[in-house]
This record gives structure tokens, sequence and C-alpha cells, in this order.
């Protein structure tokens, strides 16, 4: 109990000392429960549970890097609803033997903190609390997070109508060995796709591109038709390293495009788009477009930037090259067939 009180003194400290970590807090950690600022909108909540052995693997993983994706695959669920994110809350359950298991307990936490802190402070994510328990078995860590979103202006699975195409905003396949852990939520490109296009439905990749498309069609009640020639294969499904076997779900012998398919953990969006507005799109690429200079787009993301209370740095902008819009495939009446096989490349031991 004393090393428990001990160890949320410490965080709370690290917390309140930074001010984007409590930017929309009016009563934060020391309380039974926390109290947010009022703002417009509706109120988005989900959340993720990851665990050792399943999502990562405590002394092979650095803590660092287990903090930052504990955060990431919240923030873009976020993202995959249009949603702003507004602030998380976040439990731990540590081992009763963790100086075994994961080594001295304030510095493991000390470090898993010290990972989430640059992604909450990019994106405005104030830290509004949480709970530390123990128990005899694996770390694990759940995170809450909540977002807003203007009334009627949610993206959900269930918005796509027959003849949408099926575009995706990144290359897929690969994640094992290390995206998964680096990714940056497409919340700024949700938010500005929501803004200036039209967008029937979304979702984000964290099952696998194959499974996830047909999680958004059968919500809207169609088939999603994938065009395999049009997948965007990542470079590290394409290029991977020479020892790839060592790496859990990685098999050498399918082609990069099986594991484009059904790997998972891109952690990219999918989303269906009416077929003129996605040749528009596609035509325009925003993001890349950003990258290169382009004014009209850069405003546009600063302006995002500012009401939201983003940090973007140039280098930031820099990255948005990589998000190049792929048609990849359409939706259309018909029966659902059964969901495809597997979920994802999760570590199983």
């Amino acid at each position: 109990m004393k090393s428990e009180e001990k160890l949320i003194r410490h965080l709370r400290r690290k917390i309140e000392s930074i001010p984007e970590l409590t930017s929309r807090l009016r009563r934060g950690i020391g309380d039974d429960a926390a109290i947010l600022e009022t703002f417009p909108g509706n109120l988005v909540v989900t959340t993720d549970m990851l665990c050792d052995g399943i999502d990562f693997v405590c002394g092979k993983d650095a803590p660092e890097e287990i903090g930052r994706k504990s955060l990431a695959v919240n923030l873009s669920d976020l993202a995959a609803m249009g949603a702003a994110p507004l602030a998380v809350v976040l439990s731990v359950l540590l081992p009763l033997d963790a100086e075994k298991r994961i080594g001295p307990t304030g510095g493991f936490a000390e470090r898993l903190f010290r990972g989430m802190v640059p992604l909450a402070r990019q994106f405005a994510v104030s830290v509004a609390g949480g709970d530390t328990n123990a128990w005899h078995g694996d770390f694990a860590i759940s995170i809450t997070a909540l977002g807003s979103v203007e009334p009627g202006r949610a993206l959900l699975r269930s918005g796509a109508r027959p003849g949408d195409r099926v575009l995706v905003t990144g290359g897929v396949g690969g994640s094992i060995f290390g995206r998964q852990f680096r990714f940056t939520p497409r919340i700024l490109e949700a938010l500005y796709l929501a803004k200036y296009y039209e967008i029937h439905a979304a979702i984000d990749i964290s099952d696998g591109l194959e499974l996830d498309a047909f999680r958004l069609a059968r919500e809207s009640g169609l088939v999603c038709g994938l065009d395999p020639a049009s997948i965007p294969i990542h470079r590290d499904a394409l290029n991977p390293p020479p020892d790839a076997d060592r790496f859990p779900g990685w098999k050498t012998e399918k082609p990069p495009l099986e594991h484009a398919l059904s790997d998972g953990e891109d952690f990219e969006l999918v989303l269906a788009v009416p077929a003129g507005e996605a040749r528009r799109l596609i035509d325009a690429q925003p993001f890349s477009a950003a990258a290169r200079g382009d004014r009209t787009v850069r405003r546009a993301l600063e302006e995002l930037c500012r009401v939201h209370g983003f940090r973007f740095t140039e280098e930031d902008i820099q990255k948005l090259a990589e998000v190049r819009l792929t048609e990849i495939g359409a939706f259309k009446e018909g029966e659902s067939p059964e969901a495809p096989d597997g979920a994802g490349w999760e570590y199983r031991f």
C-alpha cells in the first residue's frame, strides 16, 4: 500500500508539472473522480486493455514503447470516429512478483509514463487519473480515452453506402517489426477529412485490413470487395529484416500481400467515400501536398491544431508525406460472408 501511494504521488507530481497534461481538467488526481471542463459536441469514449505476452513482451519491449502504444491505440480509435481527444484515465495491473518480471515498479512506471508524454502533449490529451493494482499474473495496462465530436459528425462503421469506394490512408503489413510502437494516430488527418470531404464511414486497422474492412461493411449491411493489386503494401512487409522469422506471427513463406491483408496493428484508417469524392481526394492527396508546402492545406491543418491545441512541428508536417490515400475496392449490396480468419499478429506464448 505504501509503495502504491508513493507511486501515485510521484506520477501526480509528474503529470501536474506538464501543463498540456492537465489543461482540460478542473480537478485531476487527488479526488474520487476527475472533473473535466465542459465542451461542445458529443462525448466519445473508448477503452483498450493491453497485456504482457499478447500486445507486447516485458523485458523485450521497452517500457517507453509499451506506454506510448497503450495511449496511441486508444487515440487511433478516436481518430476512426472523427473525434478530437480530450483526456484519458489509465489503470495498471502489476505482477506481485514485479521485481522478477519487470524490475523495480517505480522505475518501470516512470518509463511507462515517459513514453506517453510526447504523444499526449502533441494531441493535448489531459491525464485525468486512473488506478493501480497487483495480482499473481502478468503486467497489463488499460486506458480509457475521452474525445468530442460535433453532433451528427461522427464517423461510424455503419455509414457506408452501395457504390462507396474503399480508401486506406497508408501502407499496411509488417507492423510487427516495430511500427506498432512508433505509429502516429491519424487524428489530425481524420479531422481534416471529416471537415473538408464527404466521408461516410471509417474504421482503424487493428486486426488486419481484410478483417477490419469486413467489419465496416457488415455494420453497414454491405459487402466489401478489395482489389488485391491495389493494396498499398508497406515497405516493412516487402523488405522484412533478415531475422524476420523470430518475430511472432511473421511467416517468411507467406507473400507480402497476405501479410498486408492480415497482419494488423497498422492503425491506418479504412474509409468509405462516395466514388466522385474518392477520385477528388486521391487526385488532391492533401497530406502529401501539405508536406510539399501547399499553403491552403497547411492553413487548414494549422487551424485544426489551433482549435484543438495540437502541437505539430515542421517535422511532423513532413511526415504527412507518407499518408497517401489509395483506393483499394468498393462497397456493394449483398449478403455478408463469414468473417476472415485471424485477428492480427498479436504475440502468443
